[in-house]
């Protein structure tokens, strides 16, 4: 067996670890390996790369957050770096200084019995049990404006979400959304959800507004967005339209302007940096920046901000909350391995979110010039997968899951697995025209699952490795529309 994890570091700085080692025997190369598919020899070499790379940096994006596995391998992951020696070092995972906050999201103004309405599906990180901030789960808010439980929702305030495209199973999403008694929408550019709504607001652009920037909040920058132009017509910035919506309600927002809020996210910063202490937004707009000196190796003087002080690879606050202490896998909801049933019908393996420049999410698709440089959606496809159904590259496809169907652009990429396709995410065509702009011919939340079962720590739902099919579409007439449209300008 191989020995490679940092004996001084998790002897002197970690929690449970032989618990940890208890439960990574269940987990041997050869189980992984055929549930991943990946071969055993590359799981060891990956794990010799890791365990003998000096310094060590890792990163993740949000495509292992998108799964009803999504905190336990979260928290796998960020133990690697501790296992390994290469947590807080120069060159390695770097602790952050957490030098300023974003904006506060005031969640000690709620009363305890409006903070126990919260939809939060019971999960310990949405509903106040592991950390002191409440959060409403997307897709089960959806379905009590649908159904009224576990009581009416009757109107929403929706900000920049487009959240027809963004939110999983689209289907689900219109029919909650029409039963509304009340919704505003507030963007900069018109789209399919803010065609939905009874109102639309116009957003401020980032040049018209003032803001400190430091998000996330555990950023170790602060830098100045400085107002470049004026506000044009009626447009405001979120913070303008939430602090006059509680004026008008009789609520205490905490600020009367936009550059209160900006002074105290400075005053918070000058708390946690002193050499910054009474600092206000004008002479923020005099340094345009701010970025202390970095500190490694914080934990040998502070410990860590747990309970028991130290790294904690097994989690007392978990327990007591009913949750894994330790990471852990469990078979997504669909699956081959989970619905067999399904295979006769829906053969392949689809995994959704591909992202492109220049969009960011749904956004920029309205854009011409930006349009351009990727006019269409694109789903990878095996060459060997794309020939045994009839797919050539550069033909619009089918994609369809359970829950519906949309079309694709065909790319051929011989080094993804054959069972396997991967489709963009986002789509939506202002060419298309109002009400809808195409919001349900491209987009991929139309197949993904937002039903439960959830991730039982933090309520995500299975964007990624569902069953699917895809075959030909030769009679759309997507490219067409968009030249028109292209040329009319």
């Amino acid at each position: 067996a191989l020995d490679l994890y940092d004996h001084e570091f998790v002897d002197q700085y970690t929690y449970g670890f032989p618990a940890l080692r208890e439960r990574c025997e269940r987990w041997d190369p050869a189980t992984v390996a055929r549930i991943t598919r990946v071969p055993e020899d590359q799981l060891t070499r990956a794990a010799e790369l890791l365990g003998t790379i000096k310094p060590l940096a890792m990163e993740w994006g949000c495509a292992i957050e998108q799964s009803t596995n999504a905190f336990q391998t979260c928290r796998a992951i960020f133990m690697i770096p501790a296992l390994t020696g290469n947590y807080d070092v120069p060159g390695g995972f770097v602790q952050s200084m957490e030098i300023a906050p974003t904006a506060d999201l005031l969640f000690d103004r709620l009363s305890p019995d409006m903070a126990a309405k919260c939809i939060s599906g019971g999960y310990p990180i949405n509903d106040g049990t592991l950390t002191p901030k409440l959060f409403a789960h997307p897709w089960l808010t959806l379905e009590a404006m649908r159904t009224g439980e576990p009581y009416p929702v009757r109107a929403l305030i929706s900000s920049a979400n487009n959240t027809l495209i963004s939110v999983p199973d689209s289907l689900h999403t219109m029919e909650s959304l029409m039963a509304l008694d009340f919704f505003v929408y507030l963007d900069f550019f018109m789209t399919p959800t803010a065609e939905l709504a009874d109102i639309v607001l116009p957003a401020a652009l980032w040049p018209e507004v003032d803001s400190v920037f430091c998000m996330p909040e555990f950023g170790d920058v602060a830098a100045l967005c400085m107002r470049k132009v004026a506000q044009v017509g009626e447009c405001k910035s979120d913070e303008d339209f939430f602090l006059e919506l509680c004026r008008r309600m009789g609520l205490d927002y905490g600020a009367e302007n936009q550059r209160e809020i900006l002074d105290g996210i400075l005053a918070e910063l000058g708390n946690r940096r002193p050499e910054y202490a009474g600092m206000d937004f004008d002479q923020f707009k005099e340094l345009g920046w701010i970025a202390p000196q970095r500190e490694y190796y914080g934990y040998r003087a502070h410990g860590f901000d747990t309970e028991t002080g130290k790294f904690e690879l097994y989690s007392p606050r978990l327990a007591r909350a009913g949750a894994d202490p330790l990471p852990d896998w469990r078979e997504v909801p669909e699956s081959p391995a989970s619905r067999p049933d399904l295979l006769g019908e829906y053969p392949l393996i689809l995994t959704t979110g591909s992202r492109t420049m220049p969009y960011f999410i749904s956004n920029n698709r309205q854009v011409q010039t930006l349009r351009k440089l990727h006019p269409f959606p694109l789903v990878s496809i095996h060459p060997d997968t794309a020939a045994r159904h009839g797919i050539r590259a550069g033909d619009w496809v089918w994609i369809e899951t359970p829950r519906g169907r949309i079309t694709q652009k065909a790319k051929l990429l011989a080094e993804l697995d054959p069972d396997v396709v991967s489709c963009e995410m986002g789509w939506w065509y202002p060419e298309a025209g109002a009400p809808g702009y195409g919001w349900d011919e491209s987009n991929a939340n139309i197949l993904t699952v937002g039903a439960p079962p959830h991730d039982p720590e933090g309520g995500a739902y299975q964007l990624r490795g569902l069953l699917c099919r895809v075959y030909p579409n030769p009679g759309c007439g997507i490219e067409e529309r968009y030249r028109a449209w292209m040329d009319s300008d």
